[in-house]
């Protein structure tokens, strides 16, 4: 038995089909694979700048904290030794102001 011309196109038309789809399907599939890979390197990518994001917001934190504790503490050295230094300079007026300040609070703490 053999075929005729018209099966012979025929066959040759879906063996076409069929190379065709392969290709396609192969294509497909790279297509696939490549997504994939971008897909996981831009979550990488997101991921590490958020860490980075982040870390930067808890190191600028960390050193504002840093700076508003050293000036509070340069502020009360300053007053203390302001204080100090009023203290040595009028050495009466601090005890005047001393002995007023207990009799003040002795007042208005005073119980009948």
């Amino acid at each position: 038995m053999s075929t005729t011309k018209k099966e012979r196109e025929v066959d040759n038309e879906v063996a076409s089909v069929l190379r065709e789809l392969r290709q396609d399907l192969a294509t497909l599939k790279s297509d696939v694979m490549t997504l994939k890979s971008d897909g996981v390197s831009l979550g990488r990518s997101s991921l590490r700048t958020a860490q980075e994001t982040a870390q930067g917001a808890a190191d600028t934190a960390r050193d504002s904290f840093s700076r508003t504790v050293q000036t509070v503490e340069d502020d009360v050295a300053a007053i203390a030794a302001d204080l100090q230094a009023q203290v040595q300079r009028n050495p009466y007026t601090t005890i005047g102001i001393a002995v007023l300040g207990g009799m003040l609070l002795g007042h208005l703490f005073r119980r009948d």
